[in-house]
C-alpha cells in the first residue's frame, strides 16, 4: 500500500513540475527537458522495483530421495508408521510438486504407503515426505521438483 502511496506521489509531482515548466515561459518544453523527465520518471526506484520482469527457475529434483524401507538389513521386517522427508526450496514465491513416487512390497490389504509435499511451518520450506502406514513393512521412496519465481 505504501508504495503505490510513493509512486503516486513522485508520478503527481513529476506531472505538477511538467506542467508548471509548460505554463512558465514558452509554453513549451524543449525536448531535452521531455527526455530528462521522463528518464527520471522511467528510472525511479519505485516504479523499477513494481515492474521488475520476474523468472521462474525449475529447481531440480532433490538429491536425496524420501524413503522408507520396509525390511531392515538384517532382512527383518521394519513396519512403520514412520515419515522420512527432506526440505526443498523456501516456500516463499515457491510451488513444488512430486515428480517420482515408487512403491514396492505392496503384498497385504492393510499395507499403507504415500508421498505428498507440504509446507513446514516452523521453518517454511516446501518438504517431500514418504510416510509409512502403521504396521506396514513395504517401501516407498518419494521425490519432488518446485517452481520458484524469483
Amino acid at each position: 500500500m505504501m508504495k503505490q502511496v510513493l509512486i503516486t506521489v513522485v508520478i503527481a509531482g513529476l506531472t505538477s513540475f511538467a506542467t508548471l515548466q509548460m505554463a512558465g515561459g514558452s509554453g513549451e518544453l524543449e525536448a531535452t527537458q521531455v527526455d530528462r523527465i521522463a528518464t527520471s520518471v522511467a528510472g525511479h526506484p519505485a516504479l523499477q522495483s513494481r515492474f521488475t520482469t520476474q523468472t521462474v527457475v525449475v529447481s531440480g529434483e532433490s538429491e536425496e530421495d524420501a524413503w522408507l524401507l520396509g525390511v531392515g538389513n538384517d532382512g527383518l521386517p521394519r513396519p512403520g508408521p514412520a515419515d522420512d522427508f527432506k526440505s526443498l526450496v523456501e516456500a516463499e514465491n515457491a510451488v513444488c510438486f512430486l515428480t517420482e513416487v515408487e512403491f514396492m512390497g505392496m503384498n497385504e490389504a492393510n499395507d499403507q504407503l504415500a508421498c505428498r509435499v507440504s509446507v513446514d511451518e516452523f521453518t517454511g520450506y516446501w518438504e517431500v515426505h514418504a510416510v509409512q502406514g502403521d504396521g506396514t513393512d513395504a517401501s516407498v521412496r518419494c521425490n519432488a521438483s518446485c517452481l520458484v519465481i524469483e
